[in-house]
């Protein structure tokens, strides 16, 4: 528990005093300063708040004794640096005991809740009261946090994939122990603070996601019922023309409102790690690449040739408006990619009972594609199938309980954001695919149609961090890629602990206005230091100041 700061043993004997004993933990610092990659970031404390009222206590006492703090949800923020810190000597704030749903409304489709509340929990919730409302789903373990998840903007799937987009009426705890709701929030009498975002004057959400401004304590989220008329469509793309013209036709698609979800492109070898892993006994321990035409054979095999294969969805309130835009989708897409198949709930019955045929005849394996249909992430059922590509290069079978921490998986996500047409999506490929190579590792690659008009590319190294080596050259695979798509104005949309030492502007002007509002609430700089590159600067060069005085006089000491 090594730290620079001479108070740290008052801090924590006081947050004892606040939270009680038993909720400060110093015996589990090893297991919260481990990521998916290297990190050297060290921890004095984990604190665990019940409720609002206790962080508030918790930051207070981080001010007496300028003692920084770092707010975690649930810690699985995986790929992006887990629960580590990104400054030194931080006790980390875990959230997970707030973990209640507040309130949940049925007609107006909204539940509010606390950071320690899981896309599991709530799907759960809503299934004990029989709701017609979809829960809100994620890419990675059901058991995130939503208000994690969104915080960091992150991206989820379906209708209201945009998870921080479909949000209002946050509960903000500051840093100075102080708390504020944003929205209608602040006025109490106040109808709409679930149900309209803006309120009435400035609009505050915005700074408090990708920030350290404050620490959210409650927010509510807007749901959609569940859809009359359910369809998923598969398709493949197998070369680069063909996938610029497959992007350009879901744009089409998305602009016109044929398809309104948060979907996804994922490449082959992203498709291949789902299904399994590194063959490690074929190619020997040495291997430190698949060759190229074993990634054919497993593409012919695996993928029929598939060089993407896509999933959407076709949400409908009625039978024939969902068979009008299954037919749309046949013309402006089935024309452009290489194969496409729709399932609906009454093809699916007949999927079911010919899967054997069609197997032999095709080689398409009808069950596999058809549990995606029943067991659907844009219906909001929870599932964890898809972490599995983060066990690709690990040696040791899959585990039944995935954790990314503890299996040391090493996962790096990189995730540039490009406007939603073919030839960004190419440019992208052609920066990305020979820094993989380079560096002997597989271009993992998904695209996440955001929005009408954005693609988000989540990209991620994946390798084995019990590997020596590895951690270094991945690290130096994830800097070379994250500058050249930089340099190439692909810039990513969310970034990993490892990056936030500076923030990626090229505007002064905007730099210092981040920092000047930081200094305006947190003049101490004890929430979350340099998280995103935010600093109260002014402090520093305060402390800077007070360090030179601290010098003088001993020197003026040694003299006398």
């Amino acid at each position: 528990m090594a730290t620079k700061n001479p108070q740290i043993k008052n801090a924590i004997a006081a947050w004892k005093k606040a939270i009680g004993n038993e909720w400060v933990r110093l015996d589990a610092i090893p297991e919260f300063e481990t990521a998916t990659f290297e990190t050297n970031q060290s921890i004095t404390a984990i604190l665990f708040p019940k409720n609002r009222e206790e962080v508030q206590q918790i930051l207070k006492i981080a001010n007496i004794y300028k003692a920084p703090v770092y707010p975690i949800s649930k810690g699985k923020n995986w790929g992006y640096g887990s629960r580590v810190p990104v400054s030194d000597g931080c006790a980390i704030i875990s959230l997970e005991r707030l973990n209640s749903i507040i309130e949940y409304d049925e007609k107006l489709a909204y539940i509010t809740v606390e950071p320690g509340v899981t896309f599991q929990q709530v799907y759960e919730f809503l299934n004990e009261k029989n709701s017609n409302l979809m829960p809100p789903s994620i890419g990675s373990t059901p058991q995130a946090s939503l208000i994690g998840n969104a915080v960091e903007r992150g991206i989820g799937k379906g209708i209201n994939g945009d998870r921080f987009g479909y949000s209002c009426n946050m509960e903000v705890v500051l840093p100075s122990g102080e708390f504020v709701n944003t929205g209608f929030g602040h006025i109490d009498k106040s109808h709409s603070k679930n149900v309209y975002r803006w309120g009435v004057g400035p609009s505050l959400d915005g700074i408090f996601t990708q920030s350290n401004y404050g620490i959210v304590t409650r927010m509510t989220f807007w749901l959609n019922p569940k859809p009359g008329y359910f369809q998923i469509f598969f398709y493949t793309v197998k070369d680069n023309a063909q996938l610029e013209k497959a992007i350009d036709a879901l744009r089409q698609l998305r602009l016109e409102g044929t398809l309104n979800s948060t979907a996804t492109l994922s490449n082959d070898y992203r498709v291949l790690a789902m299904k399994s892993q590194f063959p490690w006994q074929q190619f020997g321990n040495n291997q430190k690449s698949l060759p190229e035409e074993y990634i054919e054979e497993l593409r012919q095999k695996a993928l029929k040739g598939g060089f993407w294969v896509g999933d959407d969805t076709i949400i409908a309130a009625t039978k024939a408006q969902g068979k009008a835009r299954a037919k749309r989708v046949m013309q402006v897409l089935g024309k452009v990619v290489d194969k496409i198949i729709i399932i609906n709930s009454t093809n699916a019955r007949l999927f079911g009972l010919l899967h054997k045929p069609i197997k032999k005849i095709t080689g398409v394996n009808m069950l596999e594609i058809l549990y995606f249909f029943h067991k659907s992430l844009y219906l909001g059922i929870p599932m964890d199938k898809q972490l599995a590509i983060c066990y690709w290069r690990k040696k040791t079978p899959i585990p039944k309980q995935m954790d990314m921490d503890r299996d040391k998986c090493g996962v790096i996500w990189l995730s540039p954001s490009m406007p939603f047409e073919g030839r960004h999506v190419i440019k992208v490929m052609e920066i990305m695919y020979p820094i993989y190579k380079k560096y002997n590792f597989e271009p993992n690659m998904g695209l996440n149609l955001m929005s009408d008009r954005n693609i988000a590319c989540t990209s991620a190294i994946i390798y084995d961090r019990e590997e020596p080596g590895q951690d270094y050259l991945a690290m130096e695979c994830y800097k070379e890629m994250v500058n050249a798509l930089a340099s190439g104005g692909y810039v990513s949309y969310r970034l990993g602990t490892q990056s936030m030492s500076e923030i990626l502007t090229d505007s002064k002007e905007y730099a210092d206005l981040l920092n000047n509002i930081k200094f305006s609430l947190d003049p101490n700089n004890i929430l979350s230091p340099k998280h995103y590159g935010i600093e109260a600067i002014v402090a520093q060069m305060v402390d800077e100041i007070e360090n030179i005085k601290d010098v003088a006089e001993v020197k003026e000491l040694e003299i006398a």
